[in-house]
């Protein structure tokens, strides 16, 4: 990465309490972060919190913030939290005032379209934060936002949601750069012969970004 780059994908493991021994995020500590940070050309990391019924790997966003409290030059801290959780939008609206500043990793998985999520960018606009969205590839993905091939849903949620910047990662999203997209392959390899909806996307709308930062990029 260029010298005094961002990177946005960055994930804690082990905090205080928290050890996800069973993923290989849980080698990851807060001391590793910051010594990432400070041996590479990476000036901040934005720092996401895991908080999804569909994925076992748990980082609340509270610890994040305090992660971030302690090397506020280094870390951006995002939130995290379940759309389908009562009181959701009030735990976002609580998490952006003690300083959060963005949305994501999102990893629930429902439909692109799904009406909590469509509540979840609206939030996202008024708060005017960006989202941070994990892709499926296909239902055999066992957590990520849901869409087509085609990515119809995301271009249709992009369209109505002007004021959010969307930062993509996931299958669903790195395997659609060409426009042959295998069924049983969420991360193909080989020349790309046509470009697919990803470049597409990428060139036809201004709030729409690739998250390079993660390996998937």
């Amino acid at each position: 990465m260029p010298f005094g780059s961002i990177d946005c994908h960055t994930h804690i493991g082990y905090y205080e309490d928290i050890s996800n021994i069973d993923s290989p995020w849980g080698k990851i500590t807060l001391e590793a972060l910051i010594s990432y940070i400070g041996g590479s050309n990476v000036a901040k990391a934005v720092v996401l919190p895991l908080s999804s019924w569909n994925v076992d790997v748990t980082m609340p966003t509270e610890y994040v913030l305090d992660a971030s409290s302690k090397y506020p030059d280094k870390i951006i801290p995002f939130c995290a939290v379940e759309v389908r959780e009562q009181c959701f939008e009030e735990k976002v609206k609580r998490y952006v005032e003690m300083g959060c500043r963005g949305f994501g990793e999102h990893t629930s998985k429902l439909p692109i379209s799904h009406n909590q999520n469509i509540e979840l960018f609206d939030l996202c606009g008024r708060l005017e934060i960006p989202i941070l969205l994990h892709l499926a590839f296909g239902k055999s993905e066992t957590y990520g936002v849901m869409d087509s091939p085609e990515l119809e849903g995301l271009e249709g949620i992009v369209k109505e949601h002007t004021n959010v910047d969307f930062i993509l990662h996931g299958p669903g999203w790195w395997s659609c750069m060409s426009s042959i997209v295998p069924p049983d392959e969420a991360y193909p390899k080989g020349p790309i012969t046509k470009p697919g909806r990803t470049p597409y996307l990428l060139e036809s709308y201004d709030n729409i970004y690739g998250d390079i930062s993660a390996g998937s990029g």
